[in-house]
């Protein structure tokens, strides 16, 4: 697949078919506020679709309670997990633009007509929004900083995390690239995101509507049980992104940009308590790295790191806001090397 990033056109239609896919597993105590949630949105042109991954509670009964014809429930005949139920959401969307929300998620009341406007005003392929993260001890926000990124540095470097739920998509964009996510893996969101990032002409961004991510304490990512696939498929992920960018020939400041997006979104702490998997991390990143780390390399980044935190200090506009988004790079390419020590 070659990278020519952005080249397809965008064309506005008026009142567009906004396809909605939502896996279903194991949420019966969540999923009557997520699908309410979407059948009372200010913007009505929906399809959306269920996929129900042979879920062996009580949520697919509640869903059936929702009286909307606008639902379509696609079966699994058994457990599937999240990427495939995605997958298979996508190969049946007939819509123009293409929404993935987890089940136990909710959007605000004008979630998709904000996205939707900002998607055809500005004709981008996608629109991010800010999120609401929702656990039992508090309530914070995730907030965008960018109105318009065009740049696939900027917009790795924008992401708050690798999720794939807080933004629209027009479908011939996802469709054209082929995009999906890779079946039975965590953080299959990542690889999804990271080359969203890469092929789209834009990222537009809005605060005026949250997505709201509720944390349950049962959740994957919070399941010691799982916690040795938790940390293998992380591994396989991050050797995922790390290759792609090889294969596209980014830039050393896309380099840097994804290896501090690996870092920050599915590196834990925790886990670099176990020495294989630290080493098998390290290995990774070292291997791949795409040109020797000598002094000369390091007192560069510092140097222009510095020189961007002292314009910082100074009314330079445009120039100031140039700098800004290379700043946070070369500071988490700092730390990624302190990291590796």
């Amino acid at each position: 697949m070659t990278s020519d990033r952005g080249n397809g056109e965008c064309q506005c239609t008026l009142n567009p078919i906004v396809s909605v896919v939502i896996p279903v597993y194991g949420v019966e105590n969540y999923v009557s506020r997520c699908i309410e949630s979407v059948i009372n949105q200010t913007y009505r042109n929906l399809e959306i679709i269920i996929v129900n991954d042979a879920t062996n509670d009580a949520s697919m009964d509640i869903v059936r309670s929702f009286c909307d014809d606008r639902i379509k429930i696609l079966e699994h005949v058994s457990n599937e997990g999240l990427a495939k139920s995605r997958n298979d959401g996508i190969s049946i969307a007939s819509g123009e633009y293409l929404i993935f929300l987890d089940s136990d998620d909710y959007w605000d009341l004008h979630f998709v007509e904000e996205l939707l406007r900002t998607a055809q005003k500005e004709m981008v392929d996608v629109v991010m929004a800010a999120t609401r993260v929702i656990s039992k001890e508090k309530i914070h926000y995730l907030m965008n900083s960018e109105k318009k990124i065009d740049k696939y540095f900027a917009k790795i470097m924008a992401l708050p995390n690798g999720g794939s739920c807080n933004k629209i998509y027009r479908k011939d964009f996802i469709n054209r690239y082929g995009l999906r996510f890779p079946v039975g893996k965590y953080w299959e969101d990542n690889v999804f995101t990271v080359k969203v990032a890469f092929y789209s002409n834009c990222f537009a961004c809005i605060n005026s509507s949250f997505y709201n991510y509720c944390i349950r304490g049962e959740s994957i990512t919070r399941d010691l049980s799982k916690i040795r696939k938790w940390k293998e498929d992380s591994l396989f992920v991050a050797e995922e992104i790390l290759s792609f960018s090889k294969q596209e020939k980014c830039s050393l400041e896309e380099e840097i940009a994804v290896r501090s997006f690996i870092l920050k979104n599915f590196v834990r702490k925790e886990c670099l308590e176990d020495p294989c998997y630290k080493n098998k991390l390290l290995r990774l990143f070292l291997e791949e790295y795409p040109i020797k780390v000598d002094t000369i390399f390091v007192i560069s980044l510092f140097l222009k790191y510095y020189t961007s935190r002292v314009l910082r200090k100074f009314s330079f506009g445009s120039l100031k806001a140039k700098f800004s988004a290379k700043r946070k790079s070369y500071r988490s390419c700092i730390h990624y090397f302190e990291f590796l020590k």
